[in-house]
């Protein structure tokens, strides 16, 4: 469940100074996150981001705001994102803005237990409605990983199983097992 942090108003919205927040129509919300998810979003963050930087592709960040460009969208804040040096070219600055301009090739969504089954959804619709080619939605407590590529086929990944890049970052391979390393909940 989201938290509403801030009603609109006739003046400009406000971020908070801390937290991780989104704005959807209009409200900045906060978003939050328990400590495995937090956990997974950095090895999901560290493993894209070493194949991206090795092959010389993109960007990968986590926790970015993006803005879409779609007039009404939310500007969303995925766990992690990927976006190709064809969106943003290698060299470009990065603005002091809240939010960048561009639609990530692909993001990383990992639910925790605070966000509703009907949020995640919505996420899913905006990112493939916005142009974002692959969707992968990560359920910690399962250890799956839902790949969502705009088709209308959803594949489903176990902790046996291997993540794979597919058109978006082609060769990228990532055993789940190496992820979720330990059971969920173990602490």
């Amino acid at each position: 469940m989201s938290t509403i942090i801030q009603e609109p108003s006739a003046a400009p919205m406000s971020p908070p100074s801390d937290g991780l927040y989104e704005i959807i129509d209009g409200k900045v919300v906060e978003k939050s996150m328990g400590v495995y998810e937090v956990h997974l979003t950095n090895l999901i963050a560290f493993f894209l981001g070493r194949f991206a930087f090795d092959h010389q592709l993109g960007y990968v960040e986590s926790e970015m705001l993006f803005n879409f460009g779609v007039e009404g969208q939310p500007q969303r804040r995925p766990d992690v994102a990927f976006f190709s040096y064809q969106r943003w070219p290698k060299g470009r600055r990065f603005s002091s803005e809240n939010a960048l301009h561009v639609v990530p090739d692909l993001v990383v969504e990992v639910v925790s237990p605070t966000i509703s089954a009907n949020e995640v959804e919505e996420k899913i619709v905006e990112y493939l409605a916005a142009g974002i080619g692959l969707v992968w939605v990560v359920y910690p407590t399962t250890a799956r990983i839902y790949v969502h590529d705009g088709s209308s086929t959803i594949r489903v990944i176990s902790r046996q199983g291997e993540l794979e890049g597919g058109d978006v970052l082609p060769g990228f391979r990532l055993p789940l097992s190496t992820l979720f390393e330990v059971e969920a909940g173990n602490d």
